[in-house]
């Protein structure tokens, strides 16, 4: 039995240590980083960098995921900047459209935002498109206002690539990431001033059907508030007169004697008067000789 025992205890031994060197020994070359990433949430745990790591989230490899990202690549996009105010369209046939590739550099010593990192570096390529995008609608604002100018834009498209290409170099820099190219991949599309003006009276349409429909909006908003408003008063009557029958159940005869004959002289009782409808009402007193009909 010591001997069965003995035998289990190494068989464990040596599994735990071919399992655990397996999982959570990671090496990273030099053009490369380590990522730690959350299974369920996608939320980048920690980052490795070393020639040889040990990752102990590896063995739990049910609720963690290890991979490598490559410090260098490149991101292909096209930047669709509205022409103002045509933004509110939301439609790229008003857009000036620039395909565009990026090179860059993932700095690891110096990269702050590891979480940029998730997604095997999707999220990273992302965020280098967005402020390349984001520079690019300010370089071009130039030539949108006071008017929109397509045949100057032609003439100065490279121009304006070059100088996004500085600028977003620089906001890139700060997270660790160095932006290493920026070229156009392809023409660029530029609206014409044909396609502005009508694009112009696209959007004076648009805005017109708006205020009609938030002129009809307002008014549905009224009436159901007026209908709200009668039915709370309905509903407030009912529950007077339910109070007033539950406290006065002789009310009851009144109303059916009343309704089967003409002629019958019926005893009103006083609470008739807090009857909805019966507000300010002067009800007849009994006169002597009179029959009381709701006497039991």
């Amino acid at each position: 039995m010591k001997g069965l025992f003995k035998k289990t205890v190494i068989l464990l031994l040596l599994a735990a240590a071919i399992y655990i060197p397996f999982f959570t020994l990671r090496m990273v070359s030099p053009d490369e980083i380590g990522v730690v990433e959350e299974r369920e949430s996608g939320r980048v745990a920690s980052v490795y960098i070393g020639r040889v790591n040990f990752v102990w989230q590896g063995a739990l490899f049910w609720l963690y995921r290890t991979y490598e990202v490559p410090t260098t690549g490149s991101v292909s996009f096209t930047a669709m900047i509205p022409v103002p105010p045509l933004q509110d369209l939301k439609s790229g046939h008003y857009a000036v459209q620039i395909p565009l590739r990026a090179s860059y550099v993932i700095q690891r010593e110096s990269f702050s935002d590891r979480e940029y990192l998730s997604d095997y570096g999707d999220t990273l390529e992302e965020h280098i498109a967005s402020v390349i995008k984001g520079v690019l609608a300010k370089e071009l604002d130039q030539y949108f206002r006071p008017a929109y100018r397509p045949p100057l834009l032609e003439t100065g498209i490279d121009p304006v690539i070059g100088e996004a290409e500085t600028r977003a170099a620089g906001e890139l820099k700060d997270a660790g990431i160095r932006l290493s190219g920026l070229k156009r991949a392809g023409s660029p599309v530029i609206p014409d001033l044909q396609v502005y003006n009508e694009g112009l009276r696209f959007l004076a349409d648009v805005r017109t059907l708006e205020h009609k429909n938030a002129m009809e909006l307002i008014q549905l908003k009224m009436d159901l508030e007026r209908g709200k408003l009668s039915d709370e008063e309905y509903y407030k009557k009912l529950y007077r007169m339910s109070r007033i029958i539950k406290q006065n159940p002789d009310i009851i005869k009144y109303i059916y004697i009343d309704k089967i004959t003409g002629n019958g002289k019926v005893n009103l009782p006083n609470v008739m008067k807090d009857f909805p409808g019966g507000e300010g009402k002067e009800w007849p007193r009994s006169a002597v000789g009179d029959v009381d009909n709701l006497r039991p």
